[in-house]
């Protein structure tokens, strides 16, 4: 029996929406380097205009509060992400990040810096907990692993940032142009398709179906075997997840 055989899926999609997905790693990388040329700076009084002089104790604190924050961020993802989607969750993770640097920009208290720098964290930690989560679900096995890569590179890359603009800038321009990274995240993610598995769990399978279209350069035809697998592995997850719910009832 003779038939057109099965074009093969193209990488270029998804290499580019992991790409654009993990621009928001890079503020993540700029929210944790910042601190080494801001220190300096805050310490010495000098490019903040002399309204805040901190010792070295007051910096090393404000270095910590982000990473302390970051523990509140997969909080948020595991109540965000079955319900406004993985997109929409990364999407989400500019406005902590954005209203952190306005603070850094604005404020002339201690307090408040601390306060900015925690809520950095959380998007920090939110981005940490959703980029992968939503790669993973993009990609293809064959090409998951080389995609996954890209989070720890584009956190690199955002100490990079920091480190080469930092010492040539002064406190307040160094907040200004690390607030317009997640700005750029942002634009450029957007208007990238939703995560294939969570709009099948949502029960929109046509969406669905246009996402995976689209990310893997197929027509509808081509996709439909993988979006039949993609049901299965949701059913039998679900099927799990009642099966040992209902196991933990009884042991109750």
């Amino acid at each position: 029996m003779s038939g057109r055989s099965k074009e093969p899926a193209s990488v270029f999609p998804q290499y580019l929406a992991a790409t654009a997905a993990n621009l928001a790693t890079v503020t993540a990388g700029a929210a944790l380097g910042w601190t080494s040329p801001a220190q300096p700076k805050l310490e010495a009084g000098e490019d903040n205009e002399g309204w805040i002089v901190l010792s070295s104790e007051e910096t090393s604190w404000i270095g910590s509060l982000t990473p302390a924050g970051s523990v509140i961020g997969p909080i948020l993802v595991g109540l965000l992400a079955d319900r406004i989607g993985r997109k929409w969750t990364l999407l989400f993770t500019v406005c902590p990040a954005l209203v952190s640097w306005i603070m850094l920009i604005f404020v002339d208290t201690l307090v408040l810096i601390y306060v900015a720098r925690f809520i950095l964290g959380i998007a920090v930690g939110m981005v940490y907990a959703v980029a992968p989560m939503y790669v993973g679900e993009i990609a293809e096995s064959r090409i998951r692993g080389a995609l996954g890569s890209f989070l720890q590179l584009l956190v690199v890359t955002g100490y990079l940032f920091e480190y080469c603009v930092g010492p040539y800038v002064t406190y307040t321009h160094l907040a200004i142009v690390s607030g317009c990274v997640p700005v750029m995240f942002a634009v450029s993610f957007v208007l990238f398709p939703e995560s294939p598995y969570y709009l099948l769990a949502r029960g929109r399978r046509e969406e669905a179906a246009r996402a995976l279209q689209w990310l893997r350069g197929q027509s509808r035809a081509e996709v439909q075997e993988e979006l039949d697998v993609i049901e299965v592995r949701l059913s039998l997850a679900l099927r799990e997840r009642t099966l040992n719910y209902k196991r933990l009832s009884k042991k109750r």
